[in-house]
């Protein structure tokens, strides 16, 4: 095997370890608490927005989970 197809298969590991990661905090998100919605709305963003802030915030958490 050389260099290049082990970073390769290193980089499509990690990449399916992260989506799967990703796609199980996504999953986790619809149980969550959406109580703060409320200063969405007082702030004017919309439910859809919401979810994209949570996703983006999520998303911050997850790159933590990198470094464990």
């Amino acid at each position: 095997m050389t260099i290049q197809q082990a970073i390769k298969e290193l980089a499509q590991d990690y990449s399916s370890r992260l989506l799967a990661a990703i796609d199980a905090r996504t999953e986790e998100m619809l149980a969550d608490d959406v109580s703060h919605y409320l200063i969405y709305r007082v702030l004017g963003i919309s439910h859809h927005e919401g979810q994209q802030i949570d996703l983006y915030q999520n998303g911050r958490d997850l790159r933590e989970l990198k470094t464990l």
